[in-house]
């Protein structure tokens, strides 16, 4: 009765449910780095990344959805494969455009700032919250 169910590492399957738990990985990490983000961003270009993350992810788990519909058998599993196929194009320009804006907001908007103030010892990024101790420590070695 239920034969007709997908193998769960199915390729198509496996790929976009692992699309799927990263997105929202991805969302749940901007959620907790937002609030310190905000004080060097303005809040217009950190909303559009924002929102356009919370697109690709409410859209990697639909195109699942419709991923799996496509091992319905007959009309409905070949009108949802089809579908499937069409809508991993529209995640690919959503994830283009979360990229994009994220890249907006690190290179023109300098929300990697927050991070680091200067690249230490051996290209290591220093920690924002350690900028006084690190700066201290160049600072007596350089005397």
């Amino acid at each position: 009765m239920l034969n007709w169910l997908p193998d769960p590492l199915h390729p198509a399957v496996a790929t976009l449910a692992l699309l799927s738990v990263s997105s929202w990985a991805a969302v749940e990490t901007g959620e907790t780095t937002a609030e310190q983000v905000e004080q060097v961003v303005a809040e217009a270009p950190l909303e559009t990344h924002e929102e356009r993350a919370e697109t690709l992810l409410t859209l990697t788990v639909v195109v699942l959805g419709v991923g799996l519909a496509g091992f319905a058998p007959g009309v409905i599993g070949l009108g949802a494969r089809a579908l499937a196929t069409l809508a991993t194009v529209g995640l690919m320009v959503a994830g283009y455009a979360v990229g994009h804006s994220g890249g907006e907001l690190v290179y023109r908007h300098g929300a990697a700032s927050v991070y680091a103030e200067s690249a230490g010892a051996g290209g290591a990024m220093v920690p924002r919250d350690d900028r006084s101790a690190s700066t201290s420590a160049r600072s007596t070695q350089s005397c």
